[in-house]
């Protein structure tokens, strides 16, 4: 359950997978892959600066994934992630040491293409991270970030073709994901990016305005709005969009 969560939840059910994670490994401290999904949420709820949480319990965890079973790709994937989460305060070699243990592990662990993905597209190596992007998309269809994040690299790369087949997808995904929970976040963040890829800039405008209506405060969501309104060339909105936040935006 808190797989499915993690895979095609939105941002609101991190703390639910991180609750029964925790009566996981209560119930058995052994399992590696409840403490390493543990470590995945408790990430990206510090990521995203919820108050409760931090880097060093998902470290904590992710290092509990390991203790517990060393051959679980899994833990080294979410040691990896909370180490580059936290990149400015450690070695990056330690993160891509962990990120290659999971890839050794098991090439086909979802966890370990995503996180080597998101680091490709951070270093600019573009054609890594389709690779890598488009694995996690096979290993996961319904997952939603992969198919949205792709995109980001085919820009990258000015492969006209394959960003609009891309967007198509990645819109595709969101609108199965908000038939059934229309205030789904992340769906209604890569929903608005989709569009303006695709130019259909009316539904865009229409999108982002109901988004920030589901989930007004959520820092996140109004970065990739923004994003979405700066390829439309609406500067004025992207700025209106992040400016409020430069005070409080968390490191991630």
């Amino acid at each position: 359950m808190a797989r499915g969560f993690q895979h095609k939840g939105s941002e609101r059910l991190k703390p639910v997978i991180v609750r029964i994670c925790r009566r996981v490994v209560e119930m058995d401290p052994g399992f590696a892959q409840g403490w390493a999904l543990m470590s995945y949420a408790e990430a990206e709820l510090t990521q995203r600066g919820v108050e409760g949480y931090s880097i060093e319990s998902a470290r904590q965890s992710a290092e509990r994934a390991i203790a517990a079973d060393p051959t679980v790709a899994e833990g080294h994937a979410a040691l990896a992630e909370a180490l580059m989460r936290n990149i400015s305060a450690v070695d990056p070699a330690l993160a891509d040491e962990a990120l290659a243990t999971a890839l050794r592990l098991d090439p086909n662990c979802y966890e370990a293409n995503i996180m080597a993905g998101a680091v490709s597209i951070a270093r600019r190596e573009y054609p890594k991270a389709i690779q890598y992007f488009e694995r996690a998309i096979e290993l996961e269809p319904d997952a939603y970030w992969p198919a949205g994040m792709v995109v980001q690299a085919y820009e990258a790369l000015g492969d006209q073709a394959a960003i609009t087949a891309a967007a198509r997808r990645s819109l595709a995904s969101c609108e199965r994901i908000l038939a059934d929970e229309p205030d789904h976040s992340g769906a209604l963040g890569f929903l608005v990016t989709s569009l303006a890829d695709l130019g259909d800039a009316e539904r865009a405008r229409a999108w982002a305005t109901r988004a920030l209506l589901f989930d007004p405060d959520n820092s996140r969501l109004h970065y990739n709005i923004a994003c979405g309104m700066a390829r439309l060339g609406d500067a004025d909105m992207a700025v209106d969009l992040i400016e409020p936040w430069f005070d409080r935006v968390s490191p991630g």
